[in-house]
């Protein structure tokens, strides 16, 4: 949950709660690690589905991920913002940084 991760709690950064109601339920995805001679094989793109899935299964709001604002590095654990914005997902820019967030049905 969004709330239990220090980097975007509310108390800490209330920017990444714009437009959200106290009582939400956001999932976070922090990470994404993929192998290297795995990657560009679409496991990212799974892993935010099933992801999206499971949260709207256990009754969340919302699925978010933080990828890196700027050009992307392999080193960047939270992904791409184009694998996002290729599975419909608004982003959303906050001082030091770029949220994925997409409303669950």
């Amino acid at each position: 949950m969004k709330e239990n991760y220090f980097r975007m709690n509310r108390e800490n950064n209330p920017n990444s709660w714009r437009d959200l109601n106290e009582n939400d339920k956001i999932l976070s995805i922090v990470c994404y690690i993929v192998a290297p001679d795995m990657r560009r094989k679409g496991i990212s793109k799974a892993l935010l589905n099933y992801a999206c899935q499971y949260a709207e299964e256990n009754g969340h709001d919302y699925v978010e991920g933080y990828p890196v604002k700027g050009e992307f590095n392999i080193k960047d654990c939270g992904g791409s913002a184009s694998m996002y914005i290729s599975q419909g997902v608004e982003m959303i820019d906050i001082p030091n940084g770029i949220i994925a967030r997409k409303k669950l049905i």
